[in-house]
């Protein structure tokens, strides 16, 4: 789901009901915060979709920043990894953060309506992951012979 449609209250509401939808459905569900401004809007709506909604979270580091109300990665980077079994931060030249459930942790998806509560357990992080937001990142050729990248020079 996209944060950047979170700011009205039916919109809101189509999030939570689309989270409980999919895991009712054995489904992860999973946001991207978007922008720190909208995270600071709706600060309460966000932080309640994070914490009893979603299993993982796409957020670059102002957003997290805003989520968790820090001006510290390190903070931030604790919190979420006890409230989402997953999550993805990019930190611009200073690479992305990604957080996975504990090996053989079984209990990371939630199920029933959004309702229930997955494992709050601390997660490993893994650090030094290259960041792949604006750098030049290319796709591979599409299998057809032709590489739009070639075309382009």
């Amino acid at each position: 789901m996209e944060g950047y449609l979170f700011d009205e209250p039916e919109a809101q509401e189509a999030f939570r009901v689309a989270a409980g939808y999919a895991h009712d459905a054995g489904r992860i569900v999973s946001a991207t915060l978007s922008d720190s401004f909208c995270v600071e809007r709706h600060h309460g709506a966000f932080t309640d979709l994070v914490r009893n909604h979603l299993d993982l979270v796409f957020a670059n580091e102002a957003e997290v920043l805003a989520l968790y109300r820090t001006d510290d990665f390190e903070v931030a980077l604790g919190r979420i990894r006890d409230e989402v079994p997953y999550a993805a931060l990019t930190r611009s030249e200073k690479g992305s953060v990604v957080v996975t459930p504990d090996e053989g942790d079984t209990r990371a998806r939630r199920t029933g309506g959004g309702t229930g509560r997955h494992h709050r357990g601390r997660r490993p992080v893994r650090r030094g992951v290259p960041s792949t937001a604006s750098a030049g990142v290319r796709s591979p050729p599409t299998g057809d012979g032709w590489d739009p990248w070639r075309q382009q020079r």
